[in-house]
């Protein structure tokens, strides 16, 4: 398997919306609990504003919001701090499973994160704001409850 093959099948698992996320571990930069965030006036609601991450004001967006949109605001554990054409944004989550290595042919039939019914609000905003977090949001994947016992150990 080549490097590039076996890195896609890397994924940072993470919990939001009661869905399982994966995203592309080459795309994570680090993974961190989450921090203090400050309010950004007129941002839209899946920003939930932004944080001082290693020192540099980092976007923080939230993971619930661009998946249900007309969704409260929820507890972020932590940020999923994702590489975006050289800078950085914290991906808020509800909570953090683990990183997991799964053949290459099973990431490819998960569906994508935003195949999630009611994401298009949020998904149509962020095309507009920032299309280089939408392109490696687009990569990330959901896995079904079928998947979860096998591949989080976890009931479905």
């Amino acid at each position: 398997m080549s490097p590039a093959a076996q890195a896609e099948s890397v994924l940072v698992l993470a919990r939001s919306t009661g869905r399982i996320l994966g995203l592309p571990s080459a795309s994570v930069i680090e993974v961190m609990p989450a921090l203090p965030v400050r309010d950004v006036a007129g941002a839209p609601p899946f920003v939930l504003g932004v944080s001082i991450v290693r020192g540099i004001p980092t976007p923080v967006v939230s993971a619930a919001r661009l998946l249900e949109p007309d969704q409260a605001p929820s507890r972020a554990s932590h940020f999923v701090s994702l590489r975006c054409s050289g800078r950085a944004v914290a991906l808020a989550v509800e909570g953090l499973i683990g990183v997991r290595a799964l053949a290459p042919e099973l990431v490819s039939d998960l569906p994508p994160l935003f195949a999630a019914p009611d994401a298009s609000t949020g998904l149509a905003a962020l095309a507009l704001l920032d299309g280089e977090l939408l392109c490696v949001l687009e990569a990330a994947r959901l896995l079904p409850a079928e998947l979860r016992a096998r591949i989080v150990g976890e009931d479905a």
